[in-house]
């Protein structure tokens, strides 16, 4: 962000411009913790905090000035003439940032989609950073709070900046998408996500759609050819739309897939040897995605190979580690059902000297169709070559119900803590382990508990007498 007067910051997000001191800000802060001298603290309202609890703290630590909500008034002392009253400090926030985007020159991209947005969005940030300098929104910084300050943190000489955007709820993608402006707009799926806000899958592909409503005339959709409800799609000008997918008629699209280990090999178009340096057919898509997105803005194809073969998944994203001989696959950022059945495949197809046991939490905001997208779930991991389940919480209880049965052992734990009871009377060297679920189940706590059993364990066992 460049350095803005605040009587110029008060005009952007609509407060008044009149004593304001003759300052100079440096940059905005939503955070008192990294706050620094000379920044403009926005005091934004979540749902388990008020900003406003801070603004005096902000003050005394150097702010030049605080975004408040027009009725704050707090008991501790403050420079009035330091407040920048606003009607909503969160989309005072948004109105900021669409201003110093509109100063940058660099080409933008939007990255959205029920699935695989995030490692999207890191695929094209990693193949374009190859050819010029590349900013991206910082982990899932997608919603009204994440997309500004993604905004805000585009430097001068940035030539390319990727977004991603999310939603749970209607209109939420056609805001955020007016604040980034993109020349290049890409969907990556319709899936059964934020069914509780959207309602319904024709509601959410309506969602994700807006996006294009937000592309310059002569900006470029980069859509799934696999995906159904983007046939509507198929009458937009040729040149307006570049297609992708493992299936279909498309532009990019991908064949002879092998997966070896943690890498995947696949021909470009029959033609070119790709290798991607993460394992998933789906992440196959993902980078089918990012390779269209990259030729656009001019990166050589021996580029794009070069950096698929260095490219590694976001945190939570399928990552694995070895725990005492214990394959522990953590792809618990997230759930729903479309990413949990690509999570299956993957371990199906993970090599193992034991069991292949899969640890799966609810999937959440799946409104009315929650039970059933649980036990269709069951379902598919009955069919796969999975040897054991463990469900936690809510209503992974209809997975294991739907799963039980045959050679598969299933077992449902209420929690965390009685999942891990169960995990450590059976989980042994030689077994690959995959966890998956929404982030409300924080399944990442259990991992790390598991880790620390198993290597307790490991200790105990070659020093019996420590």
């Amino acid at each position: 962000m460049l350095p803005i007067k605040l009587e110029n910051i008060a005009r952007i997000v609509g407060a008044p411009e009149t004593g304001l001191p003759d300052e100079t800000a440096c940059g905005v802060s939503i955070d008192t913790r990294t706050l620094e001298a000379g920044e403009v603290f926005f005091a934004i309202e979540g749902r388990r905090f008020d900003g406003h609890d801070y603004v005096v703290e902000a003050l005394e630590r150097g702010a030049c000035a605080a975004v408040v909500k027009s009725s704050w008034r707090a008991s501790e002392k403050y420079d009035e003439r330091r407040l920048l009253r606003v009607a909503d400090a969160t989309r005072a926030l948004g109105a900021f940032a669409r201003h110093c985007r509109k100063a940058s020159d660099a080409v933008f991209i939007a990255v959205t989609g029920s699935n695989g947005q995030t490692t999207v969005k890191d695929m094209i940030h990693h193949l374009i950073s190859a050819r010029m300098k590349t900013a991206k929104s910082p982990k899932s910084f997608n919603n009204f709070v994440g997309v500004p300050l993604t905004l805000l943190g585009v430097e001068p000489d940035d030539r390319a900046v990727v977004v991603e955007i999310g939603t749970n709820a209607p209109g939420e993608i056609a805001y955020l998408a007016s604040l980034v402006l993109p020349h290049i707009g890409v969907l990556t799926n319709v899936g059964m996500t934020h069914l509780a806000g959207l309602k319904s899958m024709a509601g959410v592909a309506e969602e994700k759609a807006s996006l294009l409503s937000a592309l310059p005339e002569d900006g470029l959709a980069v859509l799934n050819s696999a995906e159904p409800f983007f046939e509507v799609f198929r009458t937009m000008p040729r040149e307006s739309v570049v297609w992708w997918g493992l299936e279909g008629e498309a532009d990019y699209r991908a064949t002879e897939i092998e997966q070896h280990g943690e890498t995947v090999t696949y021909y470009l178009n029959g033609q070119e040897r790709i290798e991607l340096g993460c394992p998933g057919r789906h992440n196959v898509a993902n980078s089918l995605a990012a390779i269209a997105v990259a030729r656009r803005v001019g990166v050589g194809l021996e580029e794009i190979r070069g950096a698929l073969r260095t490219f590694r998944l976001p945190q939570m994203r399928l990552q694995r580690e070895d725990a005492a001989g214990v394959c522990i696959i953590n792809d618990a950022y997230n759930a729903n059902p479309h990413s949990v059945g690509a999570a299956i495949s993957v371990l199906d197809g993970t090599p193992c000297e034991g069991r292949k046991i899969l640890v799966l939490g609810e999937m959440a905001e799946l409104g009315e169709q929650s039970r059933e997208s649980h036990r269709s779930i069951g379902k598919v991991v009955r069919a796969s070559g999975v040897d054991m389940l463990v469900a936690v919480g809510g209503d992974a209880c209809f997975i294991h119900e739907s799963a039980a049965g045959g050679k598969l052992k299933s077992h449902y734990c209420e929690g965390n803590a009685e999942a891990l009871a169960k995990l450590r009377t059976f989980v042994e060297p030689g077994d690959a382990v995959l966890f998956k679920a929404s982030r409300e189940v924080r399944l990442e706590e259990l991992i790390d508990s598991l880790r620390q059993h198993l290597i307790g364990r490991r200790t105990d066992a070659l020093c019996p007498f420590a």
